[in-house]
């Protein structure tokens, strides 16, 4: 009796462990596949993200390529205007603003000396317009008979004073492809034609805002700008195109780039150009 009560003891004690044993593995198998399910829908996530920002990329290229056959084409009796005003177009479903600008319409900034860009200066830097002046100068000032000049709007970060906030709040308003003394006042932005007409009288004001053919020139470099308009990926292109205004060959890309539609700033203060008064 005593040896039937031990054997059935040790054959309980077997089967409890044995069924310890299959719930271990039955979390085991759970645990696993809870990892494996979050795993597929991070993976998922990550997929439909990858594929929504390739598609707002294609949609803000389209956007560009637009604006180019729009501008491009001499049979279009109604081009966008090229004062960088904004136009809102649906591409595919996509919600897009475009900005134009005519870089005939900024200030050259390989003129020197050039008063205009010091006010322009003076409005976003305040207190350093002296010092960046100076050094804009300095930089373009010819060394053994050749000028040293500003390829790009970026080489402005290199000088004494610069910052990043700074050069991104006055490259709206200069240019390195303009190369008249004078910006086109039909095609300059708001701020810079109010940079123009601040020191002007009455009449010379009226003589420089009559409307000028030069608004609807075909040919000539302009920065073209696409943005998303609902999109929190924020995609945007910046192009800089040059129309030629031959058939034949009708623009050249002379810059493709991705930028923020929405600039994060990173300083305590934001740069903000200012109205500067008439001294």
């Amino acid at each position: 009796m005593t040896r039937f009560v031990l054997v059935w003891k040790h054959a309980a004690s077997a089967r409890g462990s044995g069924l310890i044993a299959v719930v271990f593995a039955l979390l085991l198998i759970a645990a696993i596949t809870g990892s494996l399910v979050t795993q597929t829908r991070t993976d998922l996530a990550l997929s439909r993200n990858l594929e929504l920002g390739v598609e707002n990329d294609l949609s803000v290229e389209a956007g560009i390529v637009f604006a180019i056959f729009n501008l491009s084409d001499p049979d279009n009796k109604d081009p966008f205007i090229a004062d960088g005003r904004a136009y809102h177009v649906d591409i595919d479903g996509k919600r897009l603003s475009l900005q134009i600008q005519s870089e005939a319409g900024k200030i050259n900034l390989n003129q020197s000396p050039n008063p205009l860009l010091y006010r322009l200066l003076l409005s976003c830097a305040g207190e350093k317009a002296e010092l960046l002046s100076k050094a804009i100068a300095a930089h373009i000032m010819a060394e053994n008979g050749a000028a040293k000049v500003f390829l790009t709007i970026d080489e402005l970060k290199r000088l004494p004073g610069a910052s990043e906030e700074f050069v991104s709040a006055i490259e709206p308003f200069v240019s390195v492809y303009n190369f008249r003394a004078e910006p086109d006042f039909n095609l300059a932005p708001e701020r810079l034609k109010a940079l123009i007409t601040e020191s002007q009288t009455r009449t010379a004001r009226d003589a420089l805002a009559a409307p000028g053919r030069a608004s609807l020139n075909r040919s000539g470099i302009y920065t073209i700008t696409a943005s998303l308009r609902d999109s929190a990926a924020g995609a945007s292109i910046r192009s800089i195109i040059y129309f030629t205004g031959d058939k034949r060959e009708p623009y050249f890309v002379l810059d493709w780039r991705r930028v923020a539609s929405r600039r994060q700033i990173t300083s305590h203060e934001s740069v903000v150009c200012e109205e500067v008064q008439s001294q």
